[in-house]
């Protein structure tokens, strides 16, 4: 798995012209899967995601501390390998796989801050919009 965290003020999606995620503060993370992930590490990735200390004047809190929202968004492109000019998704999961692993971390984020996560769709063509905060971005590969 890899994740690229960004902080934002503010981040949403949009599907067709239709809003279908929106956060204010928090993390936009975008999420990708490859052919090595398994699912059992999930619930402890979601925990250490959520304790990062990215926030405050001197990077000593985290999302939980402010009630802060995260909207997490697959991205398979983040599995590409540029060998050449044309990326090489060869290590990406397969779609139906992803789909599921996309579904176990959306349900564990659920589970474990209600309300403060929002999703984007897997496999849907999404406009991903940010108001980047510092900017401060994180890889995290599990």
């Amino acid at each position: 798995m890899r994740f690229v965290l960004s902080r934002v003020r503010s981040a949403a999606v949009t599907i067709d012209g239709k809003p279908q995620a929106a956060i204010k503060n928090g993390w936009l993370i975008f999420v990708s899967f490859n052919k090595d992930d398994t699912s059992k590490d999930l619930i402890r990735i979601v925990g250490k995601l959520l304790e990062i200390r990215a926030f405050g004047e001197k990077l000593e809190t985290n999302v939980l501390d402010h009630g802060y929202e995260i909207l997490l968004v697959p991205n398979f492109t983040l599995e590409a390998i540029l060998l050449s000019r044309r990326p090489n998704f060869k290590a990406a999961l397969d779609y139906v796989s992803a789909k599921t692993k996309f579904n176990e971390l959306k349900t564990i984020f659920q589970n474990r801050i209600h309300e403060l996560a929002k999703f984007g769709v897997f496999g849907a063509n999404m406009e991903v919009e940010a108001k980047m905060d510092g900017p401060f971005n994180l890889i995290y590969e599990a």
